[in-house]
């Protein structure tokens, strides 16, 4: 029981994470690092020979003194919690995992073990995805009720990291029918990323010949085929369906936008490392600075979309270059495993996490990252030993990381509870016991709920912290509009619109609240109002959820109001109707497919 022990805590980390939105939320990372502390007094027990090479040791701490370094140096100080602590509570894995005292004969175990676990959430995925207007398998990876908010490009991750070992097993028919299963999954995620990764591993397998083409393995590909084409039968016609062809061709409804936003990502991201080289903007700082080189309307995001460019950007470029260091040195040490299945499916495994991570990142995802960094520390353990270092320096290091993260966490935690029972309550006194380190939005909640004067002093010094924190800006300028202030409103409505133009339509509503617009800037906002008109009528980025289509309605009955002009006037009346016929009809087509009630449309 002794030996096994630490197999049987990660297996319960990784498996129930998976259970609450595949370890998305702030709570399932604070989980992490509590399922770490007993983890880490495991490793003391067994007094393993030390495995973890001075040199690994070298870039791990030199890789967390960068992250220290950033997020000291951040654009956005009181942001950043949930990169912080995936990254920390990851690299405080992978130390401990290398220690365990672990066999390949228990390594496969846990592997088996997690795929037919994914076996029962593709199972139980398939049910949701036949049974209710989710498009897209995402199985547990979803926002309970709410199933629009679903992560499919996550669960596709999970489902193709553990794919490798059902695949090395064929023979066995529980195997067979586990990949099979899991194959049909993966295809009805529509992750395009992750089919590339796919791709990758069963080539790799055929060139290997851990796989042959025979009867075996043309009989899986086919009962994958068919078991995917019975899903698809049986979802009913009424419900909403992506098709393999319109998405493969880039066709479905959101056309190109994937990959053309994708590569505005990329270019913005690298133009931020070029003017933040060696720190970099600090830990979930993207979607407050690439709004700076953003063209389209909306499309924002809190990452690149790729791994090693979100380590670049937040953290600067020696960070990822050590962080790439450290994943090809692990990978180089434990060349000699690809002989065994196991060290073949975890290289494979991993080969596929990184590629589906170039495209895409869901390692913010405590399932997905625990899984990575366990795989690269399974990898340790499993490797020759060569120049040991210090156990007690590791334990230590684990020990202090791990204690930090729970620490900060679970007051981070409490301070979320005050806001549950601060809300329900809804007096000025409830709020001001708020005090959270890392606010996200809570400071706006709380300013919001707080008297004009104490709101102001707060986002005063919120915005000094955090200069790009348009949303704050925007809350002042709405603050002084009201006292009658228009220079200062102006001054901070400004600052909203320089720091964020294109993702909330609110920014340009309260500028021409405080002045009237030139002639010139007419012409821009008929464009910007016949572009989001667009959006909103193929529902792009989910438009028809956030208050954006409110404010479009505003903005184009503001200026069909204020324009001297009756051919504009009567352009911004046809916008105004057509934006409000648009938005009340994707409101009926979203309620009716996700079952979420929104709030009344109240525009006037």
């Amino acid at each position: 029981m002794k030996k096994h022990l630490p197999i049987f805590l990660i297996f319960a980390m990784i498996a129930g994470s998976t259970l609450h939105r595949g370890g998305i939320s702030f709570q399932m990372h604070l989980l992490w690092t509590v399922s770490l502390l007993p983890l880490i007094a495991l490793t003391y027990w067994q007094r393993k020979t030390q495995t973890l090479s001075t040199g690994i040791i070298a870039l791990t701490l030199l890789l967390l003194l960068t992250i220290a370094i950033g997020w000291t140096n951040s654009t956005m100080k009181d942001f950043g919690l949930i990169s912080i602590s995936g990254l920390f509570s990851g690299l405080v894995l992978l130390l401990t995992t290398a220690q365990i005292d672990v066999t390949e004969n228990e390594g496969e175990k846990l592997l088996k073990a997690l795929s037919l676990f994914a076996a029962l959430l593709s199972i139980f995925g398939t049910i949701m995805y036949i049974a209710t207007p989710l498009d897209r398998i995402s199985s547990t990876f979803l926002h309970l009720p709410y199933l629009s908010t679903s992560y499919p490009n996550a669960f596709a991750l999970f489902l193709f990291a553990l794919l490798p070992i059902p695949l090395l097993n064929l023979e066995n028919k529980l195997w067979f029918s586990v990949s099979i299963i899991m194959g049909a999954s993966l295809l009805l995620t529509f992750s395009r990323s992750s089919y590339i990764a796919v791709i990758f591993i069963i080539a790799t397998l055929f060139i290997t010949k851990k796989i042959t083409i025979n009867k075996k393995s043309a009989a899986l590909f086919m009962a994958i085929a068919l078991l995917t084409i019975s899903i698809q039968f049986l979802r009913p016609n009424i419900l909403p369906s992506n098709t393999f062809r319109e998405k493969l061709t880039l066709q479905s409804d959101e056309k190109i936008s994937s990959v053309s936003e994708r590569l505005a990502f990329w270019n913005g991201a690298l133009a931020i490392i070029k003017n933040y080289p060696m720190t970099g903007t600090g830990p979930d700082t993207f979607r407050f600075h690439f709004p700076f080189y953003q063209k389209e309307l909306l499309a924002n995001a809190d990452h690149p979309h790729n791994f090693i460019l979100k380590q670049a950007v937040e953290f600067g470029i020696p960070s990822a270059l050590l962080l790439i260091s450290l994943i090809a040195i692990i990978l180089y040490r434990a060349r000699s495993l690809t002989q065994t299945n196991l060290g073949t499916a975890i290289f494979l495994s991993i080969g596929g996490m990184i590629i589906h991570n170039l495209l895409d990142d869901n390692l913010n995802f405590v399932s997905n990252a625990s899984l990575f960094w366990l795989l690269l520390g399974l990898l340790i353990s499993l490797s020759p030993k060569t120049n040991p270092a210090p156990t007690r320096a590791v334990k230590a290091v684990s020990i202090l990381l791990a204690t930090i993260l729970l620490i900060a966490g679970s007051y981070e935690i409490y301070q979320r509870n005050l806001i549950v029972r601060a809300r329900s309550v809804s007096t000025e006194k409830a709020f001001e016991n708020i005090k959270p380190i890392f606010y996200e939005d809570a400071l706006l909640l709380k300013a919001g709920n707080m008297s004009d004067n104490t709101a102001k002093k707060m986002l005063q010094q919120a915005t000094k912290h955090n200069t790009r924190f348009a949303r704050a800006e925007n809350l002042l300028s709405e603050i002084y509009l009201k006292e009658g202030n228009k220079t200062e409103a102006k001054k901070y409505s400004d600052l909203a619109l320089k720091y964020d133009s294109y993702n909330d339509l609110r920014y340009h509503y309260q500028k021409l609240l405080i002045e009237s617009p030139l002639q010139t800037e007419e012409k821009l906002y008929i464009e910007l109002l016949k572009n989001y008109l667009e959006l909103l009528n193929r529902n792009a980025h989910e438009t028809i959820r956030s208050d954006n289509p409110l404010y479009a309605i505003k903005i184009a009955a503001l200026l069909e109001k204020n324009t001297k002009s009756r051919l504009r006037r009567l352009t911004f009346a046809k916008l105004r109707k057509d934006l409000l016929a648009t938005t009340t009809l994707e409101r009926k087509k979203f309620e009716a497919f996700s079952r979420i009630k929104l709030a009344p449309l109240q525009w006037q």
